[in-house]
């Protein structure tokens, strides 16, 4: 490189040398043309120095635009949707707001798994206000009174224990009531409040097929748990809901809402 730029230096300065060949002599001319040149190089490789000693930290880099922000919002994660995912969500919406639209007027099976696989199962009738939870294990207040089932006639009040039996001899003490029992003492929360817990912000993971019915597998993102959904996709019913820390996991707890019947006759009590 160095060769090829003393010869086009040299080149030029006898082209500029040829005008002034009648005022030096032909030695002089090139001696000149080689002072001139050594000194170009010399400014050639001092700023090439310079260009070496500059770190390439101090260059702004431009990076791609990454379709979520840094902080993964959840605005940034719906506008990354395909198009396919964002009709997706919208049918997600629809199924929801079926459900939420409609009273809470109700029957199903409640099954939860809490820690150290405690397992509590009960069948929930909800209509109007009132609660009635009929327990799938037979409970006793004392030694003469077996109970089954705790009514609320008005909800989020306390209420009663009670009997029932296709053979009313198994409940020897009566149908009651019995003894008051605390709203909170059996009662979980409903899939209309279950939904008003989550919030409205959910993560699309996939589809699944229980017992023939299609169901949307979905996240709610909550105090750094995640809490994985089975929505029914016509109805909005959540059959599954599972707690994780990790979705890699095992799950931390578990809630079930099976076999249930939208717009449920009265409750007998």
């Amino acid at each position: 490189m160095k060769k090829i730029f003393t010869i086009i230096l040299l080149c030029i300065f006898c082209v500029s040398l040829i005008g002034c060949s009648d005022k030096m002599s032909a030695k002089e001319a090139e001696e000149l043309a080689e002072a001139h040149a050594e000194r170009a190089i010399k400014a050639l490789e001092d700023a090439q120095n310079v260009a070496d000693t500059v770190s390439t930290d101090d260059v702004p880099v431009v990076e791609e635009k990454l379709s979520e922000s840094d902080d993964g919002s959840y605005e940034d994660y719906i506008s990354s949707l395909s198009r396919n995912d964002a009709k997706t969500l919208d049918l997600i919406d629809s199924a929801i707001g079926k459900l939420l639209d409609s009273k809470v007027n109700y029957y199903y099976k409640y099954t939860s798994e809490g820690v150290d696989d405690e397992q509590f199962q009960y069948k929930y009738w909800i209509k109007d206000n009132a609660v009635k939870i009929l327990f799938l294990d037979d409970e006793k207040l004392s030694h003469d009174i077996t109970q089954n089932f705790v009514y609320y006639p008005v909800f989020g009040e306390s209420g009663k224990y009670y009997c029932e039996h296709r053979d009313m001899a198994y409940c020897y003490a009566g149908k009651g009531p019995f003894g008051s029992v605390d709203f909170d003492e059996y009662y979980q929360m409903n899939p209309h409040e279950w939904y008003d817990f989550l919030g409205s912000n959910y993560y699309y993971a996939y589809e699944d097929i229980v017992d023939n019915y299609k169901y949307y597998v979905v996240d709610f993102k909550k105090d750094s748990l995640t809490y994985r959904a089975w929505i029914n996709n016509w109805n909005g019913w959540p059959i599954k809901i599972l707690v994780y820390e990790d979705v890699e996991e095992e799950p931390l707890e578990s809630y079930m809402f099976d076999d249930f019947k939208l717009k449920i006759d009265d409750i007998n009590v």
